[in-house]
């Protein structure tokens, strides 16, 4: 398992659903927002080695805290968005980071237990193989 994409899946395609099913969760969670961004923190940490998946992750952080009418992580989320070209380009991707505004775009991160969670649910959903534990 790579270090710096431990979420990458052999099935390109898979992987693809597996953040679709994802967001999908974020968009479907009934209850407080906090459930809603738990889904779409999972999906960026899933989608964050592919450039397409990446800044659509964060496209739609910023529809859920518009939605929250929190300007900050709007105005945060389409910073993030603008810098998912430089930062494949460079290679500049903080392994682990959750995607959102009030944390370090710049910050490898460890994954929580519940994203993982999230994570190994949305690849069987995609009959992905979960990356072994």
């Amino acid at each position: 398992m790579n270090r710096h994409e431990p979420w990458r899946t052999d099935d390109p395609q898979a992987h693809t659903r597996a953040v679709e099913w994802l967001l999908a969760q974020g968009r479907a969670a009934d209850g407080p927002a906090a459930e809603r961004w738990r889904w779409l923190e999972a999906a960026h940490v899933l989608g964050q080695p592919v450039w397409r998946l990446h800044a659509r992750t964060h496209a739609a952080m910023a529809r859920q805290a518009l939605a929250d009418r929190d300007a900050r992580e709007w105005w945060g989320q389409w910073l993030r968005w603008a810098l998912t070209v430089p930062g494949h380009a460079l290679r500049r991707l903080p392994a682990g980071n959750h995607g959102r505004a009030r944390m370090s775009p710049f910050a490898p991160m460890e994954v929580p237990a519940d994203l993982t969670d999230r994570i190994r649910q949305a690849l069987v959903a995609a009959n992905a193989a979960p990356p072994s534990a």
